[in-house]
C-alpha cells in the first residue's frame, strides 16, 4: 500500500511524493492514521538498526499536513506503545522503530517498492536533501527538540484555541479562530495559557515596549504577527521564568515589610501600656513622660526594651555607687 503525498504549500508548483506503508505495518501493529504515517516515516530511516531519524517535528507536520501539537502528541503514543524509542542527544530527541524481528522479515518481503525511496519522495515534499536527516550535528535545524513540553492531557487543540482567544480578548485584542491555531502550530502549548504571566500577555509586553506611547488596540496587527513569531516562543519560557522570580522576590520584600510593620505595631502598644505600680514594692507610678521612671518608694528604675518589646524594672544605682561596687570586688580577689 502507498499513500500518496502532494504539496501546493511553498509555491503553485505541486510536487508529488510516495510514502511507502507495508500492509504488514498497519496489519501486524495495529496502527492506522497518523500514527501509521508517523511511525512509517521513522521505520524507513531506522530500519537497518544502525541509523536514527532525526526529523523536526515541524518537518513531520508539514510532510502529512498535521500540526506540530498533533506530531508531538503521536510520537508520545508511539514511544508509550513501546513502537518507537527516544534517544536525548543535548537538546534534541532523535527517533527509531525498536527491533522486532518477525515484522521486519515480513515487511522486507512485501512486494512493494522498497523502503528507499522514502529518500528521494520526502526530498521533493519539503524541499530539504534527506543528508540532513543523517547528521549528527546537534545544532541541526531538523531535530526535535527535547525541551518542547508535550501536554497531552491538557484539553483538545479546540480547548487551546477557545483559551487563547479569550484571553486576548481580555487583553482587547480580537483574533480569529486561523489566527489562534497558527500561534499554537507555532509552538504554543496549554501550560502557556496559564495565569499568571501567559504567553499573550508576553506579546502584549513586547508590543508596548516598541511602542511605548500608543494603546495595545491600535497595535493588533504586530500584536497577532508577534503571537506566531519563532523567536518570542523561544523567548517565553525565560520571560515567564524570570517574571516568576521577580515576582517571588517582591512576595519575599511585602512580607517583610509587612513583618517589620507588624512588629511596630506591637512595639507602639506595648510602649502606650505602660507599667502603673513598681513590680518591685507595689507602689503606684506618677504618669510617665517618655520610655523611663523610676519608683518613688523603692527607687527602682524602668524603662522599655524595644528589642524585648516589653518594660522592664531593674534597681537604681547611682555610678559611684557602681564605683565602689567594682573596687570592692577588686580588692576582694584572691592572690594566688
Amino acid at each position: 500500500m502507498s499513500k500518496k503525498i502532494t504539496n501546493n504549500v511553498t509555491d503553485s508548483k505541486k510536487n508529488e511524493g510516495f510514502l511507502h506503508l507495508p500492509l504488514c505495518m498497519a496489519r501486524e501493529l495495529e496502527l492506522s492514521g497518523n500514527e501509521l504515517l508517523i511511525y512509517a516515516m521513522i521505520y524507513g530511516f531506522s530500519k537497518d538498526g544502525t541509523k536514527e531519524f532525526h526529523g523536526s517535528a515541524d518537518y513531520i507536520a508539514k510532510s502529512f499536513y498535521m500540526t506540530s501539537r498533533t506530531v508531538l502528541s503521536v510520537l508520545k503514543k508511539l514511544t508509550d506503545k513501546g513502537l518507537i524509542q527516544k534517544r536525548v542527544a543535548g537538546r534534541y530527541c532523535n527517533y527509531t522503530t525498536l527491533p522486532m524481528k518477525d515484522f521486519h522479515t515480513s515487511c522486507e518481503e512485501d512486494p512493494q517498492e522498497p523502503m528507499k525511496n522514502l529518500h528521494t519522495t520526502y526530498e521533493n515534499i519539503s524541499g530539504v536533501s534527506m543528508k540532513d536527516f543523517h547528521n549528527n550535528d546537534e545544532n541541526s535545524s531538523y531535530h526535535i527538540n527535547s525541551d518542547i513540553i508535550v501536554d497531552i492531557n491538557s484539553g483538545s487543540s479546540t480547548e487551546t484555541t477557545t483559551t487563547l482567544k479569550n484571553i486576548c480578548k481580555s487583553l482587547g485584542i480580537n483574533i480569529l479562530d486561523k489566527q489562534a491555531q497558527k500561534a499554537i502550530d507555532s509552538g504554543i502549548i496549554q501550560s502557556w495559557l496559564s495565569k499568571p504571566f501567559t504567553y499573550p500577555e508576553y506579546i502584549t509586553e513586547v508590543v508596548q515596549e516598541r511602542c511605548p506611547n500608543e494603546p495595545l488596540t491600535k497595535n493588533t496587527g504586530l500584536f497577532i504577527k508577534l503571537l506566531s513569531a519563532k523567536d518570542k516562543i523561544k523567548d517565553y519560557p525565560e520571560w515567564r521564568k524570570n517574571k516568576e522570580k521577580e515576582t517571588a522576590a517582591e512576595e519575599k520584600r511585602r512580607q517583610k515589610e509587612a513583618e517589620e510593620q507588624e512588629r511596630q505595631n506591637r512595639i507602639n502598644q506595648a510602649k502606650e501600656n505602660y507599667p502603673k505600680t513598681c513590680d518591685n514594692c507595689g507602689a503606684s507610678l506618677a504618669a510617665l513622660e517618655g520610655l523611663r521612671g523610676s519608683c518613688s518608694s523603692c527607687g527602682w528604675s524602668y524603662s522599655f526594651n524595644e528589642e524585648q518589646e516589653s518594660w522592664e524594672f531593674y534597681e537604681h544605682r547611682s555610678l559611684a555607687e557602681d564605683l565602689k561596687n567594682i573596687i570592692r570586688c577588686k580588692n576582694t580577689e584572691p592572690d594566688f
